[in-house]
């Protein structure tokens, strides 16, 4: 795998190498390598489809802050490939897409974006209002990303609060603010 190797700010070591599984298929990456870069590096630009039309989705900012790498990293749905550091093991799934991130058999959906706007299922399915139950249930199936798998089990502690105030104010124009300062 070509690698930027002399570069004074990189923090790649090519001296330790990890492997992992992407789709099944073993993959090479080095220490201080995410995901996402070692998926680059090995050829992969296709990391996940877009929610709601599937149009194919890559590396965009590399900050976390974007959908287009999350994957499904051990078992953990909805993981920022970005951010997460390469682990010799690791298993490493791409999401919403229904067979390859490459051909993805859901990718007719971005030719229909013309019958898609914003809200179109409240106008188009509410009738017959007995069929609504049944379209409400398809929607909720293709709107989601992740998927958990119900037989795993996140292991450590996990903090819990509980917050209980006085006061509310929502909204933060100046009605808000001022109702926040009496």
């Amino acid at each position: 795998m070509p690698r930027l190797t002399r570069l004074p700010t990189l923090r790649i070591d090519p001296a330790e190498a990890f492997s992992f599984a992407y789709r099944g298929k073993t993959y090479g990456g080095l220490k201080g390598d995410t995901v996402a870069t070692a998926l680059y590096a090995n050829g992969i630009r296709i990391f996940s489809r877009s929610i709601k039309y599937h149009r194919p989705r890559g590396l965009y900012s590399l900050d976390g802050e974007s959908s287009n790498c999350l994957m499904d990293i051990d078992g953990v749905p909805n993981v920022h490939a970005e951010l997460t550091p390469i682990r010799d093991g690791m298993n490493v799934r791409p999401q919403n897409v229904v067979g390859s991130p490459e051909i993805d058999l859901k990718g007719f959906m971005d030719k229909l974006d013309w019958a898609m706007p914003a809200g179109f299922y409240y106008r188009y399915f509410h009738k017959p209002y007995r069929l609504w139950p049944f379209f409400l249930r398809q929607i909720r199936k293709a709107a989601g990303i992740g998927v958990i798998d119900p037989s795993s089990r996140m292991e450590g502690r996990f903090d819990e609060q509980y917050l209980n105030g006085e006061v509310c104010v929502i909204g933060g124009g100046p009605a808000g603010m001022m109702a926040a300062l009496v």
